[in-house]
């Protein structure tokens, strides 16, 4: 393989995922975050100003890697990677001209998960072959346009990207770590009884007596305004800026990873009070978008219910085997079977002499925000 990749692998690099096969991208997208309908929805409804670059490998016509970036830079009111490095500092450090934007940044918009797509079948060195093309291909498109790289919400378990963003040069510091629920119970019946150790159950019996009813949308046109309200003022009241995607989100979501994205809304008294979608594919999901009008729904437990209880029992008959519920909270996702894995931010500076300031500035930064996450978070 090392000689056919040296002979024929080319690296071509597109603007928009329209450009790519769908049936080839997906053969290699086994996270639902890396799917062909994803990166289109991103591309038609994330509000904030990027670029998109798609970087493929081909060895003898077929695709066997890619990676999906974007080009960000500096901006105020929506959440950029300064706020990750910086937090509530962002716009003291703006005003001192400290940004680490422009960057060419790695990993798709809003998601997580793999960051570079490889085709299953590779051997172990093949793989690391392909990873190194798509590696040069992403170095040479930053130098083009003088940007920084930055691979954002690496999770732990991509220990072969961690190796070579190591060997480059790269420079690392600490995510808030993410919540997963591993799948271990044969039926909800089950998970009910986990439930019932921690003294949860009552949660589910007062939401049915108060008369809630949680169920799935096959269509949103009726109510989209009503749901996306939900989730932006979610959004805004924990991250103080407004959720990056146009009104349109959920119905262009379920427009283009159909059966892949599940919408749950909660009703009581005929009104909706909640909605949330989950994201699967190939035994993984993904809840992470979630709204609640608190106000309506009191302290019928409507926010558990949907959030956990509710996907939970799904999730089991689907025979999906992990749940991720993204970041915070950790506490209160730990009660309801949750563990955690590490994220990290890892970055390359441009120029030569940011290179040499960023390994003791990420170092700094990487123990006092491990520091912060143990001290108010965990």
């Amino acid at each position: 393989m090392e000689k056919l990749f040296a002979k024929n692998c080319s690296v071509e690099v597109h603007s928009s995922i329209r450009e790519v096969d769908r049936t080839d991208w997906d053969r290699l997208a086994h996270d639902v975050y890396m799917s062909h309908g994803w990166l289109q929805t991103m591309e038609e409804t994330f509000f904030t100003e990027v670029e998109h670059r798609y970087f493929l490998v081909q060895a003898n016509g077929i695709l066997i890697g890619a990676a999906v970036c974007h080009i960000h830079h500096p901006a105020r009111g929506v959440f950029t990677l300064d706020d990750v490095i910086f937090g509530r500092l962002k716009g003291f450090a703006a005003r001192l001209g400290l940004s680490i934007l422009p960057s060419l940044i790695c990993g798709p918009l809003r998601g997580y998960g793999k960051h570079f797509a490889l085709l299953e079948t590779l051997a172990l060195r093949d793989r690391k072959v392909v990873a190194l093309a798509l590696f040069d291909a992403l170095e040479r498109g930053a130098a083009m346009r003088q940007l920084s790289i930055s691979f954002n919400n690496v999770m732990a378990d991509e220990q072969e990207l961690m190796q070579l963003l190591a060997e480059k040069g790269f420079r690392r510091t600490i995510n808030f770590p993410l919540n997963y629920l591993e799948i271990r119970w044969n039926s909800f019946d089950e998970y009910k009884k986990f439930l019932a150790k921690r003294k949860l159950v009552r949660e589910i019996n007062k939401n049915l007596k108060e008369g809630v009813r949680i169920r799935q949308l096959e269509t949103v046109s009726s109510c989209e305004g009503r749901l996306h309200q939900l989730l932006d003022d979610n959004y805004l009241k924990y991250n103080g800026k407004p959720l990056q995607v146009r009104s349109d989100f959920i119905s262009v979501c379920k427009k283009n990873l159909g059966a892949e994205a599940i919408v749950y809304v909660a009703e009581k008294e005929g009104a909706i009070i909640g909605t949330i979608i989950m994201f699967h594919r190939k035994g993984v999901a993904y809840v992470t978008d979630v709204g609640v009008d608190h106000e309506t729904a009191g302290n019928d437990f409507t926010y558990f219910n949907l959030t956990y209880y509710r996907p939970v029992s799904d999730a089991i008959a689907m025979q999906i085997r992990r749940l991720y519920y993204g970041t915070l909270m950790y506490s209160m996702k730990s009660r309801r079977g949750c563990s955690t894995m590490q994220m990290y931010l890892y970055h390359k500076p441009r120029f030569r002499l940011q290179q040499l300031l960023a390994g003791p500035f990420f170092g700094i930064h990487f123990r006092l925000k491990s520091w912060f996450i143990k001290r108010y978070y965990m």
